[in-house]
């Protein structure tokens, strides 16, 4: 069975190998870029292949001139499928029938329960799926493993798709130089659905498919999230007759065992692994640090490239392959049938036709230019696992943590890297923000009527509450950000989990399912190009870390990390002491996270309890707009919160709340989103009233008649967190 230690391990390993090819390499690709920067695709490339590639692009436009005056056999045409829709289709089309046999490898599902995915792969017969070895390096680690096709967004939401179960017996086989392993499935789903019509994508052993400075395509299922169509500006660099593939990415790289295509929408590589940027020996981040694996996400790797199998190399390991058992050969041999390049059947075609297709290649030379239509470049910047939603020219993309390992780390530190968050995959089990939680009722906060045009609603118009494990939240849909979010919070040391938050998963930031994608800001939206903004809790992960069990507090964790309760604060804003190169030796200390460790600090005798509403302040007037090629994020300058604690005096349970609103703007406004933060932030304690007409959201009359500011105008400023006003049963303010 296989083991995610096995697997990370095994990326590791890949990597290293990918890193060593990449530097090994580094004079060639400069010269590369720099004829290709000078003389365009293919200048980097010599004559000879520059020659075939513009023949074979040739008969592509020939073969759409015969396939629209239907002089092509009804044969030849199935072979060639997608690649001649090209003229017909959208490009979001083009890659939606190219991405049907691509699937995410799941362990098979239990009932009720999402499973957790390990990697890509898809379909290249009938009967057989491709992916990495490093992911299923033998048969007994294919065993109860499955492919999960079709889990997608479409127009009512995420579908959970199909699950085929992984067939090992019937076929399988590896290769760990070349990193592939190919594996029968299922012919039928868990729920009767034929895979005949779910489709494969051809091994085409024709060179050349690609040029040096052409884009390379890659759908995936990054780190086992929805189906994504990464159309980017990721070009291919270099060629290794090794049988590898180098294409540049800016900033994060693909998924284990993803199809990687050329403009054509033929496959053109398996891509298997990331490269790091290493400077004497050390993995760099984008920052241009030192990576530090004990305090950094491997989203703040400085990605320079991708690495991919050649098709044509895999094709010709399978050539060479002979197998004893005989219903496998026969398996093997029905995929080699289908390697055969339809674009040559196209060209013996017109040197051996008749008049009809002479005619038809001339005019095609007219009417469709060599090399046929072409898709749009959309200019995404990418570095690590993505989810890349594309239709109607809009593009929205989700990034993950944790899938993509990387060389030039030290031995023993790959550990740090195999840790996943773990994830409740079951919905339904989220009870959610308790109002009775400190023994008083206390309801979660409502919207102003004002602001409901905004908000995340049902078909009824109510808003839509979204249950965590501990909390609840509202989204608003037009800032894409959480309007308030309700949580309990127990520092009761039974119910704490003192694992450090490495050892639950780290920076492991997911999607919530239950709302359209489009509607959640993620990494490659704002946080990665904004070097200087870290992905703010909302609520944050040390409160919600608890409960009777450690699978609870694992859940409760691992809640924290849906992008719903994400939002953007500056390094120095939002950690207590920010850590890193750019903060050394400034002696900074961030305010929202100083506030955080000090309230927690005051529960013990209020009996380590407390109720939080948080949020931030969502001026759609003044917040500033910033687009890093992924469409504009208005991002919030200042950040509120309320905390609500029950005190026992003379055997009454009184209540006090807390308002405080915290400003990032003047050292944004200072040093914008991608320099370093040196200034102080603004804090102050606020009547909830004050909260109330600023953030647009209303608080029950309970929390008001327990507010220690309240019949107050003005916020008191906080030079620290000690600062902080307290107010006495009878309403004696005191410090």
């Amino acid at each position: 069975m296989i083991t995610r230690n096995r697997v990370a391990k095994a990326r590791y390993d890949v990597a290293l190998a990918a890193a060593r090819r990449w530097h090994a390499h580094q004079d060639q690709r400069t010269e590369n870029k720099r004829d290709v920067a000078v003389g365009g695709e293919g200048a980097a490339d010599s004559t000879a292949r520059n020659e075939r590639y513009d023949e074979r692009e040739q008969m592509r436009g020939v073969a759409i001139g015969l396939s629209q005056r239907g002089l092509l056999p009804q044969a030849l045409e199935r072979r060639i499928g997608p690649t001649l829709d090209m003229g017909f289709y959208a490009p979001s089309e083009q890659a939606r029938k190219r991405g049907r046999p691509v699937a995410r490898i799941t362990r098979m599902p239990e009932l009720g329960i999402q499973p957790d995915a390990i990697a890509t792969g898809f379909m290249v017969s009938p009967e057989l799926l491709l992916t990495n070895h490093h992911v299923t390096a033998t048969a007994s680690d294919a065993a109860g493993l499955g492919a999960n096709f079709l889990y997608e967004y479409g127009d009512t939401g995420l579908a959970n798709g199909r699950y085929y179960a992984l067939d090992p017996d019937a076929f399988f086989h590896s290769d760990e130089y070349l990193d592939f392993a190919l594996i029968a499935v299922k012919r039928s789903s868990l729920t009767g659905e034929s895979l005949d019509d779910i489709g494969f994508v051809p091994l085409i052993e024709a060179t050349p498919k690609i040029l040096v400075g052409q884009a390379v395509n890659i759908i995936q299922h990054p780190d086992g999230r929805a189906k994504s169509y990464a159309v980017t500006q990721n070009r291919l660099v270099e060629i290794l007759d090794e049988g590898f593939l180098h294409y540049e990415t800016d900033t994060l790289g693909g998924s284990s065992g993803s199809p990687a295509f050329n403009k054509q929408w033929e496959l053109v590589a398996l891509h298997h692994s990331g490269v790091p940027l290493l400077r004497d020996g050390k993995v760099m981040t984008r920052t241009g640090a030192e990576w530090d694996p004990e305090n950094m996400s491997d989203d703040d790797v400085d990605w320079i490239a991708n690495e991919g199998i050649r098709v044509s190399t895999i094709v010709g390991a399978l050539r060479k392959l002979r197998l004893e058992d005989t219903p496998q050969q026969k398996l093997l041999d029905g995929l080699i049938e289908n390697t055969a390049d339809p674009l040559q059947a196209v060209e013996r075609m017109v040197k051996q036709g008749g008049p009809a297709a002479a005619i038809s290649a001339a005019q095609a030379s007219v009417d469709t230019p060599a090399g046929g239509p072409t898709m749009a470049n959309y200019v995404l910047n990418f570095s690590g696992p993505v989810t890349i939603n594309l239709g109607g020219g809009a593009v929205s993309v989700t990034t993950a943590d944790g899938a993509q390992l990387f060389a030039g780390i030290a031995a023993d530190t790959p550990s740090a890297l195999e840790k996943k968050q773990n994830f409740d995959k079951n919905y339904a089990t989220r009870k959610g923000y308790q109002r009775n939680f400190l023994g008083l009722d206390l309801p979660a906060p409502t919207v102003d009527a004002a602001r409901m045009g905004e908000m995340y609603r049902d078909a009824d118009g109510e808003v839509v509450v979204l249950p965590y494990h501990h909390f609840s939240l509202a989204m608003n849909a037009t800032r894409r950000m959480c309007m308030w979010t309700a949580s309990n919070m127990d520092y009761s040391a039974d119910k704490r989990d003192d694992r450090p938050r490495k050892a639950l998963g780290g920076e492991d930031w997911q999607p919530d399912p239950r709302i359209p994608a489009p509607l959640q800001i993620v990494d490659a939206d704002f946080y990665l190009p904004a070097t200087a903004i870290d992905r703010g809790h909302i609520v944050r992960r040390e409160d919600n870390c608890w409960g009777e069990t450690d699978l609870d507090r694992e859940y409760a964790n691992a809640d924290t990390y849906h992008w719903t309760n994400c939002t953007p604060q500056a390094t120095a804003f939002n950690q207590e002491n920010p850590s890193g190169e750019r903060y050394r030796g400034l002696g900074l200390k961030g305010i929202w996270g100083a506030l955080e460790s000090y309230l927690q600090k005051q529960l013990k005798p209020v009996g380590n309890r407390a109720t939080l509403f948080a949020g931030p302040v969502l001026d759609n007037q003044r917040d500033p707009n910033r687009d890093f090629g992924r469409g504009g994020v208005q991002y919030p300058m200042q950040f509120w919160k309320v905390v609500v604690v029950v005190r026992e005096e003379g055997g009454v349970s009184t209540p006090y709340a807390y308002g405080f609103i915290l400003d990032q703007g003047d050292v944004l406004a200072r040093f914008g989103l991608e320099r370093i933060d040196v200034g102080r932030f603004a804090a102050n304690q606020h009547p909830i009233s004050e909260i109330e007409a600023l953030a647009g959201v209303r608080f029950d009359p309970a929390i008001h008649q327990a507010d220690v500011m309240r019949g107050q105008a003005g916020g008191t400023p906080l030079d620290s967190a000690e600062d902080v006003v307290h107010a006495s049963a009878a309403g004696t303010k005191r410090r």
